[in-house]
This record gives structure tokens, C-alpha cells and sequence, in this order.
């Protein structure tokens, strides 16, 4: 068995919770502390005027160390926030990323257009090779409208069911527990659980890791919930134990 741990954060550009101050270091020493293999983050500024022109996805990787591989999927663009629609075109953005200390293959960037009056929303998918074991890996960060995050979900499961199992599908889904088990495709339990919204009290769980895992290879070995004294959310780090 190979250990992967795992984790999933939204940051909210680095802002902290209550005041809005920004405070990148604050995520950067956060994110280290985590101590995974594997990080999804959201809601991650890059050179916007709101966060300082700080490129936190560049700061967070050369944070984690230089023998990080990442990759960061746009969903807004300038510092008007408009839907991103063509090629990345560097500059002022506003999306996910995804670090690890494994190679990342076969990477892939979907986005889903604003629905319901929403923000347009990113997902990627990757390939990971834990020991011998190819791994699919998608994180993203789903509309919070009601309605609009279930179709994006599976969606995003149907896409990810077409690669490579075992899947993980790590993220803020805007779902909590209660809801996701209704709004899943079948096939897609909860590899963690602890609550992670609000971060000054907790109420309920909005982010997520998931395992699509027809045979049974992934097995899960404990959660956590860490905090930060920035983004309203708090980061969901899940161990796993992956077979060759």
C-alpha cells in the first residue's frame, strides 16, 4: 500500500475572515502546515488589484517547494471578472488550482458557463501515479445556486467517470453532506468528513473528497478538518492508502 494524503481548500484570495485584509503569507504557511501530497485549492487570485497583484498560484507552489507540480484553471480574467471564453491570457485572474508533489499527466481544464446569475466556474483533471497505480484527480470549486452545483457535479462526474479509475473528485461543491448524497451520481462516497463552513464556527461541510473506486483499491485511513486565520472556509485533509 502507497499513503496519499490529500486536501482541499478554498482560500477566498488569501482575505481574511471578518476584515477582508488580505494576508498571502498567511495561506502560504497554511498550506505548508497541511503536509499532503495533494492540494486543491479555490478561489486562488492571480495579479488582481483586490490581492495586491500577488500570483498566489505561483507563490503557493514556490511555497510547497520547487519539486511541486501544479496547475491553475482561470475562471474570470481581468479585474472586471470577466468569463474567461478563449485561451488563458496570463494577467489578473481569479480560479483554482491544483499542486502536488507527484507529476501531474494528462492535465485538463473544463469550465462551466454562469448559471442563475452565478460566477463561471473551473474544474480540473489530472493523472497521478501513486507507486504503480495511475490515479485520475479532479478539484474544483462549484456554483453556489442551488440547482446549477448538482448539474455541474455530475456533469464533472461523467466526464471523470470516463477516465481512469481509481477517481477522486476533490473541491468546494457548495453542497453540504446532507445534500450530496442526493445530488451524487452512485458510485462516489465521501472519503472524509468534517465540517469546514463557516471557519469561526463550523456548521456544516462544504468541501469535499470524494472516490469513485469500482475496485476498491483506495482505501480511507482518517480526516481532518485544518484552520487558518484566513478564508471563511476551513481545509479538509484526508488520508488515503492506495494499492498497487
Amino acid at each position: 500500500m502507497t499513503s496519499l494524503r490529500v486536501a482541499t481548500w478554498n482560500i477566498a484570495g488569501a482575505r481574511r475572515n471578518g476584515n477582508g485584509e488580505v494576508d498571502l503569507a498567511a495561506v502560504l504557511a497554511g498550506a505548508r502546515a497541511l503536509g499532503v501530497d495533494l492540494l486543491a485549492l479555490q478561489e486562488v487570485d492571480r495579479e488582481l488589484a483586490r490581492s495586491q497583484r500577488a500570483d498566489q498560484p505561483r507563490a503557493v507552489a514556490e511555497a510547497l517547494g520547487p519539486d511541486w507540480y501544479w496547475s491553475y484553471a482561470p475562471a474570470l480574467v481581468g479585474d472586471d471578472y470577466r468569463p474567461l471564453t478563449g485561451p488563458d491570457p496570463g494577467g489578473p485572474a481569479y480560479g483554482n488550482v491544483l499542486l502536488s508533489r507527484l507529476p501531474l499527466g494528462e492535465v485538463q481544464h473544463l469550465r462551466f458557463p454562469p448559471a442563475g446569475g452565478g460566477e463561471q466556474r473551473t474544474a480540473l483533471l489530472a493523472t497521478v501515479l501513486v507507486g504503480s497505480r495511475p490515479l485520475t484527480v479532479a478539484a474544483t470549486h462549484l456554483s453556489n445556486k442551488q440547482g446549477h452545483n448538482v448539474r455541474q457535479l455530475r456533469e464533472l462526474q461523467q466526464v471523470v467517470a470516463a477516465r481512469q479509475a481509481p477517481r477522486l473528485l476533490l473541491g468546494d461543491l457548495n453542497l453540504p453532506s446532507t445534500l450530496l448524497r442526493f445530488a451524487s451520481h452512485a458510485g462516489w462516497p465521501e472519503a472524509g468528513h468534517g465540517r469546514t463552513w463557516p471557519s469561526s464556527r463550523p456548521t456544516q461541510q462544504l468541501d469535499h473528497v470524494l472516490r469513485n473506486d469500482p475496485e476498491a483499491v483506495v482505501r480511507p485511513q482518517g480526516a481532518r478538518v485544518a484552520t487558518a486565520p484566513v478564508s471563511d472556509h476551513r481545509a479538509l485533509v484526508v488520508g488515503l492508502d492506495v494499492a498497487p
